[in-house]
């Protein structure tokens, strides 16, 4: 009996050990991918764009905002109490313009870049399953998010999901 349940431990292992040899892990360093990615330049050259536009924008706002409160500084002491008051409404409603302007922009950039980053990502992710698939990988893991992983136990798969992405 006992030695039914050994060489039936002996065959459970082997078959065991030769499965665990043929399961392929792979690992992508998905920042080098997304940074090589055309999208990603495209998408950072079209920031920068908005960006100058806003800015451009805030600038006028801003120089309207301090010649309006350099008129009302050389101008407050000859004004009547009804006058300055409606210039410093006048002002303070240009400054809050202008704060308003600054949070929308900025959140608008922000937005656009979350949708065209998942747009980004999305299309890596596809690539990854298209060449773990492919090459029957049982998990492709992102290198920079591990904790450790085996260099020889592990197949290092940055340069194939490149090419599937057609990156060189």
């Amino acid at each position: 009996m006992f030695k039914k349940f050994f060489v039936a431990a002996v065959v459970a292992f082997m078959s065991l050990a030769s499965y665990a040899q043929t399961i392929k892990i792979g690992t992508v360093d998905l920042q080098a991918v997304m940074n090589d990615m055309p999208e990603t330049a495209v998408l950072e050259k079209e920031l920068a764009d908005r960006g100058q536009k806003f800015q451009t924008e805030a600038k006028k706002m801003d120089e309207e905002l301090q010649t309006k409160y350099q008129s009302y500084i050389e101008q407050r002491d000859s004004l009547d109490d009804v006058t300055r008051q409606m210039r410093e409404e006048e002002i303070t409603t240009l400054q809050q313009r202008a704060q308003q302007y600054q949070q929308a922009s900025y959140n608008q950039i922000q937005q656009y870049q979350q949708q065209q980053m998942q747009l980004i990502q999305e299309k890596l992710f596809k690539a990854i399953k298209a060449v773990g698939s492919r090459d029957k990988y049982v998990a492709v893991f992102p290198t920079n998010e591990a904790t450790y992983f085996s260099p020889t136990e592990t197949t290092d798969l940055t340069a194939t999901v490149k090419k599937e992405l057609g990156i060189k």
